[in-house]
């Protein structure tokens, strides 16, 4: 028989003791200034904290969590598709840095306990929308000629609010001998009010393409920037024309 002696010392150990939050924080990474949407393909963070009913963090939470995400959104973390399990190292909080929309929409992102499905949080509404930085045609006489570049939505219609996209711009020259070259800078040119504009020159007529390629990245579209030279004939200036055959 084993019976308790008066006056002995009783200690023991438990197992290990995990606790279950009492519902979740969910925090998206900042939108780029004056925007109130992130691109399609744009890379954002999310950070999903366990937190009490105190809305402290509960660093030895352990548990499955299930992600729902709205149609299209995916997160680049290799082996994240549909749910997480918390580890020691997470101490009660998880980021996932590499999380996109690949398609236009909105909608929330819902993170709920896997074993208590009244445990369960939503984050702020998301949008995205697919964005398009076009390069607009332009023609004139040799010498300096503005090239205008604007970041445009799925209406064509310029995107004011984005104030911070950067973009290089590269030449294709009809004649590749490389007199056409931007007179002001044309890489790392950051938007402005959803616009910019850079000066290209050329010394001989020829049509010259302007590829833009930006941060982040939007489906660019070129464009065409056409030079030619005026010339004295008997009856004053004129100016040579092009016309296009359809």
């Amino acid at each position: 028989d084993i019976s308790y002696q008066d006056g002995a010392a009783i200690s023991g150990e438990s197992s290990q003791v995990f606790f279950t939050p009492s519902s979740f924080k969910i925090s998206i990474s900042e939108i780029p200034a004056n925007r109130d949407f992130f691109y399609t393909d744009e890379a954002f963070a999310v950070t999903i904290q366990a937190l009490s009913h105190k809305n402290e963090i509960t660093e030895n939470y352990r548990g499955e969590v299930i992600l729902q995400l709205p149609d299209g959104v995916v997160i680049g973390e290799e082996g994240i598709s549909s749910s997480y399990e918390f580890t020691e190292n997470d101490s009660g909080t998880k980021r996932f840095s590499n999380v996109s929309g690949t398609q236009e929409g909105e909608g929330v992102i819902v993170v709920t306990d896997s074993n208590y499905a009244d445990i369960s949080s939503e984050s702020a509404q998301l949008e995205f929308k697919k964005g398009w930085i076009v390069v607009e045609d332009n023609e004139g006489e040799v010498g300096d000629l503005n090239v205008k570049i604007k970041i445009v939505d799925n209406n064509n219609t310029i995107i004011s609010s984005d104030n911070t996209t950067i973009f290089s711009l590269t030449l294709k020259e009809e004649k590749s001998n490389g007199t056409a070259s931007f007179q002001s800078e044309s890489k790392d040119v950051k938007i402005t009010n959803g616009l910019a504009v850079v000066i290209l020159n050329d010394t001989e007529e020829e049509t010259v393409e302007v590829i833009p390629d930006s941060t982040p990245y939007l489906e660019p579209v070129k464009g065409s920037i056409k030079f030619f030279k005026s010339f004295i004939g008997n009856e004053g200036i004129r100016i040579r024309m092009w016309r296009e055959i359809k």
